[in-house]
């Protein structure tokens, strides 16, 4: 029987913005199969997928590169405190170095940092937008990070905060912002122990729509174009899609309402079109009904 060799190296990405693919391979040939002996069993080949900046920046993204703010700016908050834009290769989120950053050097505890947006417009209908960035919280002092949203001359509302050592990486989060009103966001940097309360943020992205029915990746579109959305061949792939490209995939609100095990079970074997009443309301992601009108014969 065949036996699989080692792996080889990653290739480079397939794409430096956006998302891009990393793949190595392996060859059968440790022993290679002879005579009657079986196959290797498997893939040969094995991708990871890796994230840069977006290969187009709206004009609510900001990533901070050649030092320029896009449209935060800062916010009075304790005097001589602002963040600062540094330029750091390969520390950043996007791969070009530059990154917002908060020093807690020479500062006292709880002295306060502050960025602004420019003012926004909720989208018509929806009232919901989602606000995407990356923060680095590392120091055995850390203090708290907040988001704010602010609304005319109201006083801001926290929507999103962190407090302490998030460990020594780049950390990725969301939080959905709820206004009918034009409305600013705030993010607030309050130290801890000096010295020990670094902060650090990058890759701010708005987009339109709450952030449970984002797409988690740029490259959704294309994917979705691609087929991948319906993808018969590969149902991991389709459930892969439906999770993480909700708006190309139209999967938002398409979901199991029975155990989503047992309807996964029952779509491969054949129910969706023997029980199709029964699975179109319960197995609706399943059954591959997603973003489809249904006209039910009973």
């Amino acid at each position: 029987n065949g036996n699989w060799g080692n792996w080889g190296e990653y290739g480079p990405p397939s794409k430096t913005c956006d998302e891009g693919f990393r793949t190595r391979f392996r060859k059968c040939n440790n022993p290679q199969p002879r005579g009657f002996g079986k196959p290797c069993q498997g893939s040969d080949r094995e991708s990871f997928l890796f994230e840069f900046g977006r290969c187009v920046l709206k004009k609510l993204d900001t990533e901070f590169n050649r030092f320029s703010m896009g449209m935060w700016k800062h916010e009075e908050g304790t005097p001589g405190f602002l963040w600062k834009i540094v330029h750091q290769p390969s520390r950043d989120v996007t791969g070009d170095g530059y990154f917002l950053f908060a020093d807690s050097n020479l500062r006292k505890r709880e002295d306060q940092a502050k960025i602004i947006s420019d003012a926004l417009t909720p989208a018509p209908k929806v009232n919901r937008a989602c606000l995407k960035f990356h923060y680095r919280m590392h120091g055995s002092g850390m203090g708290l990070l907040t988001v704010k949203i602010k609304r005319n001359s109201r006083k801001p509302k926290e929507v999103w905060s962190a407090y302490g050592d998030h460990g020594n990486k780049w950390v990725k989060s969301r939080v959905t912002l709820k206004s009918s009103v034009k409305f600013q966001v705030l993010f607030v940097a309050a130290i801890g122990t000096p010295q020990l309360s670094h902060f650090a943020l990058d890759s701010i992205y708005v987009d339109n729509g709450p952030c449970k029915c984002q797409d988690e990746y740029q490259s959704c579109p294309e994917w979705e174009a691609n087929g991948k959305c319906d993808d018969k061949k590969d149902n991991e792939t389709y459930y892969w899609m439906a999770k993480n490209c909700k708006t190309s995939c139209n999967s938002c609100y398409c979901k199991n309402l029975a155990d989503f095990k047992k309807c996964r079970r029952w779509a491969e074997e054949g129910y969706c079109s023997s029980h199709l009443t029964w699975m179109s309301a319960n197995c609706q992601l399943s059954c591959r009904l997603c973003g489809k009108l249904l006209r039910i014969l009973t």
